[in-house]
């Protein structure tokens, strides 16, 4: 699994496609695919920060072009004045009001980092055995430290049910 974590680490740097507004064509058209939105720090008070709205607003547009796939929600309560407002929370309130079925919604909200959304979702993942294909959202500055963090962890987590 080692090799695996090291290869990808390669290709994130390297020969990763990065795509912005929506998933590319080409995707698991039925309910294997899962597009991953990782949280962002909230606001002091409590509100949802521009690029948090962002990303929602790309795993939408991609729920829409995928209309089987599930959305699962990562992150905990980040607010440094309101320590009830929940990140994956207010996620999931957003995305539902602005058209997805509750039905196809994952809602991660105890984690507060990115090694944890990675962890605590790869367990949801790892349990329901269904998604063949998990498509992650998130600032692009932060990409392939993200991307390698989280592909890394999820196999450990998978690695550790294994055994």
């Amino acid at each position: 699994e080692w090799e695996k974590i090291m290869e990808y680490w390669d290709y994130v740097n390297t020969d990763m496609n990065v795509n912005v507004d929506v998933l590319p064509d080409g995707l698991p058209n039925d309910d294997s695919l899962c597009i991953t939105v990782l949280g962002f720090a909230l606001n002091d008070d409590g509100i949802m920060k521009d690029e948090l709205v962002g990303r929602l607003q790309t795993a939408l547009a991609s729920a829409q072009k995928y209309p089987n796939a599930y959305v699962a929600v990562t992150g905990g309560g980040t607010a440094k004045n309101n320590p009830n407002a929940i990140e994956a929370d207010q996620m999931a309130a957003w995305i539902i009001a602005n058209g997805l079925d509750e039905n196809r919604l994952i809602v991660e909200n105890k984690s507060k980092s990115t090694v944890q959304n990675a962890q605590f979702t790869g367990n949801v993942f790892w349990f329901r055995n269904i998604f063949k294909m998990v498509h992650i959202l998130f600032l692009l500055f932060f990409m392939p430290f993200k991307t390698k963090s989280f592909k890394s962890l999820y196999y450990k987590s998978k690695y550790k049910h294994m055994q």
